[in-house]
């Protein structure tokens, strides 16, 4: 067991096995105790294992009492020391301490079942993790496996921040940030001017998770053609960035981004039917008005087509002819009118007016709710 104590401190503490049917159940992950009367003992110079670096541990006995104290909210709830991917070579070999690390989940095997050595059916998942300078391969193996692999398909936040306590470093591969993704949606990033600054795209991962990547204008000329929407690759060197705190207009409640340089490897990959064609967090139109408030992210919504407006043609303040297609969506209970301009109103009007599948749905994905002389858009 790993206690907490109230300064932060780790303590490694024993049970033993005669001792678990008297304590075993008393003891509950996540709680706080008053523990007295236990035994204070030194690690032996050969013992291997520690669960960090100290040299004693504490062993409960048949004299050891454990109270349940309730909510102490000023001792933390998980206490880690992390060791850095790109250290992980040092550490190989070293039998006597166990390590702490932690990273994004870029890649994962499913889960496969094999018999080991001694003829018995074991499971085991093998999957990756980065950090921002190297990235390792982790296995684990039989309950562990299991509950890893059940909690990443009930993920609802990504990208998937693994952390793993109290392990041993065998082995480290890998060189660099590395995906397999499918390209779901790509746009031109434009100044009020109709300059070119960026290219946005939306990945989607194995696991159904999203991720804005942006190309930045000095590297458009040299990586625009490696992409097309729908197609999967292997995205290998990028750069992971955060936001800025105040940067606004972020695709969805993510920390971080990716951004694609000189430096990248793009392969495509082809037939990997199990990345999602499309991945959406819809928001319902009657909450609308409490998006509008927020200005740091975009959102997804969809709606039946209820009304389309002609392709209108007008000259913006700089007196540089647009266009503009005006329609309205409805979720049965509430709708909101919304407006594309040039390529995707001219994309749009062009779509409803082939549509042969009615009434229409329209999916918008990261877009913008604004008010608009008291209407929503």
């Amino acid at each position: 067991m790993i206690f907490v104590d109230e300064l932060g401190g780790r303590i490694h503490a024993w049970l033993p096995a005669l001792q678990m049917q008297r304590l075993g159940s008393h003891i509950i992950e996540g709680e706080t105790y008053d523990v007295q009367n236990f035994v204070v003992r030194n690690y032996t110079d050969i013992q291997n294992g520690r669960c960090f670096r100290k040299v004693f541990y504490i062993r409960l006995n048949h004299m050891t009492q454990v109270l349940h104290t309730g909510a102490v909210d000023y001792i933390p709830h998980n206490v880690f020391q992390f060791t850095k991917l790109s250290a992980l070579m040092a550490v190989v070999g070293d039998d006597q301490f166990l390590i702490d690390v932690v990273g994004i989940l870029v890649e994962i095997q499913p889960i496969t079942s094999f018999t080991n050595n001694n003829m018995e059916q074991e499971s085991c998942i093998q999957f990756t993790i980065t950090d921002i300078e190297k990235s390792a391969q982790v296995i684990f193996y039989k309950e562990m496996a299991q509950s890893f692999n059940q909690a990443i398909h009930d993920a609802v936040q990504h990208p998937i921040i693994v952390i793993i306590s109290s392990c041993k470093a065998q082995m480290v591969t890998g060189n660099g940030w590395r995906l397999k993704v499918r390209l779901t949606r790509m746009w031109n990033q434009m100044t009020r001017n109709a300059q070119r600054v960026a290219i946005n795209l939306i990945f989607v991962d194995a696991l159904g998770g999203r991720i804005h990547a942006t190309i930045p204008a000095p590297y458009i000329g040299q990586l625009e053609n490696y992409f097309t929407e729908g197609e999967t690759y292997d995205v290998n060197n990028f750069i992971v960035r955060r936001y800025a705190d105040m940067q606004h207009g972020r695709c969805f409640k993510n920390d971080i981004y990716i951004q694609l340089n000189n430096l990248i490897e793009v392969m495509v990959t082809g037939g990997v039917d199990y990345i999602q064609q499309h991945v959406f967090d819809f928001t319902d139109l009657d909450a609308l008005y409490t998006a509008a408030q927020e200005q740091k992210y975009l959102i997804d919504v969809v709606g039946i087509l209820e009304q389309a407006g002609p392709l209108t043609h007008f000259r913006n303040r700089l007196g540089q002819e647009e266009q503009y297609v005006e329609f309205r969506i409805t979720d049965m209970f509430t709708s909101a009118r919304a407006v594309f301009y040039n390529e995707m109103a001219e994309e749009f009007h062009q779509a409803i007016q082939q549509a042969n599948q009615h009434p229409i749905v329209v999916i918008i994905s990261s877009c913008k709710p604004q008010m608009f002389s008291r209407t929503l858009s």
